[in-house]
């Protein structure tokens, strides 16, 4: 699993109770992310109710609570690191011609029929008024 930085940023005072975040799975709900570290002015993180230690993985349904007294304007910064979603596979292919000027799917798992035409396996087919259109499922 590929992470990325993922910074919570404060540049000034939170209200008295704090800023409230509550974490959900859905994406960008912090679902998954690991707080590391804090830099800047002093920033007090309570995990449901509990004083923050480091490094901390958030679950859906945690609640954290940023609080801030410092107003110099100066950022406050909570490191941490998420994972990076898993995108789907393309719904293309790359077209490229060979020497003679036929198409060459380039991502395409093809086999061969007993009559030597190639199926692509990788793909479903639709006949539209004649034409072929593959769509790429893997």
């Amino acid at each position: 699993m590929s992470l990325a930085p993922l910074p919570i940023l404060l540049a000034g005072d939170t209200p008295a109770e704090g800023f409230t975040l509550t974490v959900d799975a859905a994406p960008g709900g912090y679902a998954g992310a690991t707080l590391l570290s804090t830099s800047g002015p002093p920033v007090t993180l309570t995990l449901n109710g509990q004083p923050l230690t480091f490094p901390k993985l958030l679950a859906a349904g945690d609640v954290l609570v940023l609080q801030r007294t410092d107003t110099s304007g100066a950022i406050s910064t909570v490191h941490a690191l998420a994972p990076l979603a898993e995108l789907p596979p393309p719904t293309t292919f790359t077209v490229t011609t060979d020497p003679d000027g036929f198409p060459v799917y380039q991502e395409a798992q093809t086999t061969p029929d007993a009559d030597g035409y190639l199926t692509v396996t990788n793909a479903t087919a639709t006949d539209s008024e004649g034409y072929i259109n593959l769509e790429r499922t893997s």
